[in-house]
C-alpha cells in the first residue's frame, strides 16, 4: 500500500503557519496549533550533495494543488508531439505515451481546510508497485519504489541511472528532503534546517552535507520554499514563507529568527 502525503504537506505547513489549522479528509481528521515564529538554523546553510540516486523514493502517493500542478499541464499544451524532460540533461526522453500516464494517474481528491473546501491532485500509485534493481548500488536488492522511478541502462555513455520521471513536475514532499521543516520542542517555534533522516540512512543515502555556502543550493532552497508556499496559498494558509524566503533573497546567510512582528533576530 502506497503512503498518502498530503498529510506530510499539511505537517510541513504547520510548522510554518500563523493560523490555526483544521484539516478533514477522507478518513481523516487533523488539527495543528500556529508557530510564534520560525528559526533558520545554521543546518539550513550547508551544502546538501544529493545526487538525485532514486533510494528515498518510496512508492506514496505524489500530492500537488491547483498551481503546482499547471505547469506540467502547460507544457503538456505546448509540447504535444513530442514531450521530452529535460532539466537535468537525463539521458533518456520522455513520450506522449509516459504523459499519457502521468496524466490517467491523477486523481482530485476534496479536503476541507479551516472549514473550505479545497482540491487536491493526487498521482496514485498501483496496487502492484513496481520492484526496482538500483543499478548504481549492486549490494542493495531489487526493492518497491514509486512507479516514476525509472531504472536502466544507457550503453551509448556508459552510466547506469535511477531518476525519476516526471522530476522537473515532482511534487513538493519530493522536493523537500533533505530540508527538515519542524517544530521546536514546545512547540512555540518551526525550525528550517538541513540533516539526513532515518529512513534515508536505511535506505543507504549517499548524501554529504558541506559546511560551505553555495549560492546555487540556497537558490535551489529558496525556490523549494516557493513552491511549499504555492501549497499553503492555494490551501488558504498563511505562512510565514514570505519572510522566509525575502530574507534569504536579500541575502541572508546567518541563522535567524522570524517572529510575526517581521523582526529578524540573528542568533
Amino acid at each position: 500500500m502506497s503512503m498518502d502525503s498530503s498529510r506530510l504537506i499539511f505537517k510541513d505547513l504547520s510548522c510554518v503557519s500563523k493560523d490555526f489549522i483544521k484539516v478533514e479528509g477522507k478518513g481523516f481528521t487533523d488539527s495543528y496549533s500556529p508557530v510564534s515564529g520560525i528559526k533558520i538554523n545554521e543546518s539550513f546553510f550547508l551544502k546538501d550533495s544529493c545526487d538525485i540516486c532514486g533510494r528515498c523514493c518510496v512508492p506514496e502517493e505524489n500530492v500537488w494543488t491547483e498551481s503546482t500542478i499547471k505547469p506540467f499541464f502547460d507544457d503538456l499544451e505546448i509540447h504535444k508531439e513530442d514531450y521530452i524532460v529535460d532539466e537535468i540533461d537525463f539521458p533518456f526522453e520522455v513520450k506522449m505515451d509516459l504523459a499519457k500516464e502521468f496524466v490517467d494517474s491523477i486523481e482530485e481528491r476534496s479536503v476541507i481546510v479551516n472549514g473550505v473546501e479545497k482540491s487536491l491532485f493526487v498521482s496514485v500509485q498501483p496496487k502492484d508497485t513496481p520492484i526496482v534493481t538500483f543499478y548504481g548500488d549492486p549490494k542493495r536488492k531489487p526493492m518497491k519504489r514509486c512507479r516514476w522511478l525509472n531504472s536502466g541502462e544507457d550503453h551509448t555513455i556508459g552510466i547506469h541511472w535511477d531518476k525519476c520521471k516526471i522530476h522537473p513536475y515532482r511534487s513538493v514532499t519530493c522536493r523537500i528532503p533533505h530540508m527538515r521543516i519542524k517544530t521546536s520542542q514546545d512547540g512555540n517555534y518551526g525550525i528550517l534546517g538541513v540533516q539526513s533522516y532515518g529512513r534515508n540512512w536505511q535506505l543507504g543515502c549517499t548524501a554529504k552535507f558541506e559546511q560551505v555556502i553555495d549560492e546555487n543550493d540556497i537558490k535551489s532552497k529558496i525556490n523549494t520554499l516557493s513552491i511549499l508556499k504555492q501549497y499553503a496559498d492555494d490551501l488558504g494558509i498563511e505562512t510565514y514563507l514570505p519572510e522566509v524566503i525575502r530574507y534569504l533573497e536579500e541575502g541572508g546567510r546567518k541563522s535567524c529568527l522570524i517572529e510575526k512582528s517581521n523582526s529578524f533576530t540573528l542568533f
